[in-house]
């Protein structure tokens, strides 16, 4: 499979100072050589489309231009998680607490411009936050939904105050970083409809915030000429392909320079076509796992669920459908993500629970009411269970994986079928909560209280019919969250004592182990792959200065501005 754009991972930075790494980088930048024969493109590819790709460069649509956010919108620092976590001045240069912690005071890069060439101001950060308290579709990580902030003003042309409504210490990320995107006053001003606005002029800060060609099959974000940084290319290429397979196909030709998809036999498939210069690295990172409607019957029955995760053959979808690649996940979810968090007194529970066990499922649907009539199995209330698991038809590995599920299930007397979807249609329904079960990502941060609280919290909770990712967090099974959990995400983020830190977070593993809200399977790759045919100075194993996929937000504006071009492309 691959990410979209939208997928959060955070990174829950505690009250006092970060440690900062300056983003501009002229002293190592190549110098464009002006009567060049043609424009030096990197391209990449994030998302297939059947029909094509449709024109919407909206960042707050699910269904946006691949580098949407990126090459066009920018965050007010990069806050990436990488080795314990790394932040990068970008739209802001400083910050500081006042107000005994509950105002953090920004202040901002002086002489940056929108690519209209009209003044980026602290006036342009304040209305993008307000702007999401008029308008809920517009509301980035929840901030006013949640009710973090109080107000946010501007303080001069350089400097904007952020006002908490109590102390906060995992705010910081979710207010600079973490899929934030500022806007020009000047343009989303008049918008009134920010969820179906297609955004077509592309006003941005960012560095190709410049349409220089569209098409169904084609995008090319050509340089913005009022960009704060120097630039070493031209622009970015973006070429739609039906599927995983076709992508592979390209990247093995040597089409395309970097990507986000999954290419199974990696080493084979595609680096041993050319060692020298085709690489790739895969991080393992944030929990994948099966995702029902957890306010539909019998989905709502956490014993019915548990009793699933028994018949979810780990082992097999981590050798077959994921190529070994996306480790196999305990029921806590965070056993590999953050090993040193994650509570071992609880060990044999929460494997147990993820250990492949088709009697043990059927018992345990039989002890929570559950019967067999003619091998179907029936729900308490006498009706026969079917489901069918959906994913993006174009993500090859998800498919595999779904189908292997719905096999497993079949055996436990349920009616389990596998349908793939138009990837844009499967983003609505999944994250509107209308399909029956589906593979979904949860969120990702230093610690896991960004993970937890995307699912488990009470204001993660949307309605069906709403997109769950509008408020920010990842809650596509629609559990209900508990007073329990609250209290305790309310507890870590008053303190910045670890050890308090993580007692609190031991107790939210015993919840997520009671309710199950959704299935753990595997911990995600974070697909990764680069050619250094036409650009070097990406990120490397050993220099993982940033998450390197392209589907990574924001953490991608530091790989598109740090990359310089080869000689031999000019």
């Amino acid at each position: 499979m691959k990410f979209h754009s939208r997928v959060r991972i955070t990174v829950p930075a505690l009250l006092g100072t970060a440690t900062v790494f300056c983003a501009f980088f002229p002293t190592s930048r190549v110098t464009p050589i002006a009567n060049a024969a043609s424009p030096l493109y990197l391209t990449s590819n994030l998302s297939f489309q059947a029909t094509g790709i449709t024109k919407n460069f909206n960042p707050f649509s699910p269904n946006q231009n691949d580098f949407t956010n990126g090459a066009v919108y920018e965050p007010l620092m990069i806050i990436t998680p990488v080795n314990g976590g790394k932040t990068y001045k970008w739209l802001a240069t400083d910050y500081k607490y006042s107000n005994g912690n509950k105002t953090l005071i920004v202040t901002l890069r002086s002489g940056v411009r929108w690519s209209d060439g009209k003044p980026f101001t602290a006036k342009d950060v304040a209305f993008t936050f307000n702007y999401g308290k008029k308008y809920s579709a517009a509301d980035q990580n929840g901030l006013w939904a949640g009710k973090y902030l109080s107000s946010v003003n501007a303080q001069g042309a350089n400097t904007v105050a952020f006002n908490y409504t109590k102390v906060n210490s995992t705010l910081l990320p979710n207010i600079l970083s973490t899929n934030i995107k500022i806007l020009p006053e000047h343009v989303w001003s008049k918008v009134t409809d920010p969820e179906k606005y297609s955004d077509n002029n592309l006003v941005g800060t960012g560095p190709f915030a410049h349409l220089t060609k569209f098409s169904p099959q084609e995008v090319i974000y050509g340089k913005n000429p009022y960009y704060w940084q120097k630039l070493s290319y031209d622009g970015l290429k973006v070429i739609n392909y039906l599927d995983n397979s076709g992508a592979t196909t390209a990247l093995v030709r040597g089409d395309l320079d970097w990507t986000g998809h999954f290419v199974p036999d990696t080493q084979g498939t595609y680096v041993s076509k050319d060692p020298a210069h085709f690489h790739y690295y895969y991080s393992n990172t944030n929990p994948l796992g099966l995702w029902f409607n957890d306010q539909k019957y019998p989905y709502n029955l956490a014993a019915f669920r548990k009793a699933l995760s028994y018949a979810v053959n780990r082992p097999k979808i981590y050798r077959i459908a994921e190529n070994g690649y996306e480790l196999p996940a305990d029921a806590t979810g965070i056993k590999v993500a953050y090993p040193t968090w994650y509570d071992r007194s609880i060990d044999k529970q929460s494997t147990d629970l993820t250990t492949y066990n088709l009697d043990k499922a059927r018992s345990a649907l039989m002890a929570a009411g559950f019967k067999y009539s003619g091998g179907h199995l029936v729900d308490p209330k006498g009706n026969k269970i079917s489901m069918t698991l959906s994913c993006p038809a174009p993500w090859s590995d998800w498919v595999l994986t779904l189908q292997i599920i719905a096999q497993d299930f079949k055996k436990i007397g349920i009616d389990a079928s596998f349908k793939g979807l138009d990837q844009a249609v499967w983003f609505t329904k999944s994250q509107a909560g209308q399909l029956d079960g589906h593979i979904h990502w949860t969120n990702f941060g230093v610690t896991p209280y960004e993970t937890y609280y995307s699912y488990l919290s009470k204001e993660s909770f949307t309605p069906i019919g709403t997109d769950a990712s509008l408020n920010g967090q990842a809650n596509w099974a629609r559990y209900s969250g508990s007073d329990e959990a609250s209290t305790l995400f309310a507890q870590f983020r008053s303190t910045t004592d670890l050890q308090k830190q993580k007692r609190i977070v031991d107790q939210l593993q015993r919840i997520q182990i009671r309710d199950l809200p959704y299935i753990p399977i595997m911990n995600s790759a974070d697909w990764y792959t680069y050619s250094t045919l036409h650009f070097t100075g990406w990120p490397t194993k050993e220099n993982f200065y940033v998450r390197g996929s392209a589907n990574d937000y924001p953490d991608r504006l530091v790989v598109m501005t740090r990359i310089t071009p080869v000689s031999s492309s000019r």
